[in-house]
């Protein structure tokens, strides 16, 4: 089976799965990735280029989001 037709036959089989309906045919969402897109598998987004984003949380980060948090919940 071509790689293609795997990742046809691997998106099908996730949203049989989790019980969701793809956003478009899985054949589409496919030839999107292979062009290097992220597709989101419940809103149907498109994001050129996603698959080589890659992000790692840090420590920082970590302690921003943290703070961040705790700032919205107080209302500031």
């Amino acid at each position: 089976m071509s790689s293609s037709k795997q990742r046809i036959a691997d998106l099908e089989a996730f949203a049989a799965e989790e019980g969701i309906t793809l956003p478009m045919p899985a054949a589409t969402i496919a030839a999107m990735e292979a062009t290097g897109a992220a597709v989101d598998l419940v809103t149907g987004a498109i994001l050129p280029g996603a698959a080589d984003v890659r992000y790692r949380l840090t420590v920082l980060g970590e302690a921003n989001a943290v703070v961040w948090q705790k700032e919205r919940n107080d209302g500031r």
